[in-house]
């Protein structure tokens, strides 16, 4: 099982659709959120219930899991995050749980506290708060993260747009930080996906040949070649 980490919050929409482009590739994903249903209101469902209730023996996994569609699961989990210790072991848990063990797992929470021994994905937009937000994720994680951090560029224009955001952040992460960040990607803020978060729903749904679905699906075909680490599970 592979693991993923993207601090930070308000990317729900992107979280949602990356996952959705990794099980287009032929994952089994599962999607811990651990935002106030974030992921879940990008795919058009609300949660009733969250994954403490299942710890609390109050519900059974299942009872609480959204499938948006196939071969992605959502498990809502703002409370068990906010007050769990250690990712990885509490990570092995929730998974010895599941009926089919996932390829991936993509851990979303807005402050994280620690980062998996991988590679650790954030996210930026060009906005000026956005960029403030990404940059304080950046200096709250740096001596949590063992891997690379690699960088998303979300609702930018085009990719020289894009590429402007990463090199103002990774300048001002290595000058102040002392930590480099590497470029994973962007995704356009095209009609189809502006369409899609306005109805809650995945751009897949929308138009599959949009640009914003096509640097989807490639980043979720790239996370192949990321130091992604590995959690031994016993099913």
């Amino acid at each position: 099982m592979l693991p993923i980490l993207i601090p930070g919050g308000g990317q729900g929409a992107l979280v949602a659709n990356l996952a959705i482009a990794a099980a287009r590739s032929g994952r089994e994903v599962l999607v811990v959120d651990g935002t106030p249903g974030e992921v879940a209101a990008a795919t058009g469902l609300r949660a009733r219930y969250e994954l403490a209730h299942v710890f609390a023996g109050d519900k059974r996994l299942d009872q609480i899991t959204l499938e948006p569609c196939e071969r992605v699961r959502i498990v809502p989990a703002a409370r068990m995050l906010r007050d769990t210790g250690r990712l990885e072991p509490w990570l092995g848990q929730l998974v010895q749980r599941c009926e089919s063990v996932p390829g991936l797992v993509i851990v979303y929470q807005r402050n994280a506290t620690e980062a998996l021994d991988g590679d650790l994905l954030v996210t930026a937009s060009p906005a000026r708060e956005d960029l403030t937000r990404t940059y304080a994720e950046l200096k709250r994680m740096k001596h949590h993260s063992r891997g690379r951090l690699r960088l998303i560029v979300a609702r930018t224009v085009d990719e020289e747009d894009a590429r402007q955001v990463h090199r103002a952040l990774d300048e001002t992460a290595q000058r102040y930080l002392g930590v480099a960040i590497d470029w994973a990607g962007f995704v356009p803020h095209d009609a189809p996906l502006r369409r899609a978060e306005a109805s809650g729903r995945p751009v897949f749904d929308i138009d599959t040949a949009a640009p914003s679905a096509r640097a989807l699906l490639g980043l979720g075909r790239a996370l192949d070649q990321w130091q992604l680490p590995r959690l031994a599970v016993t099913h």
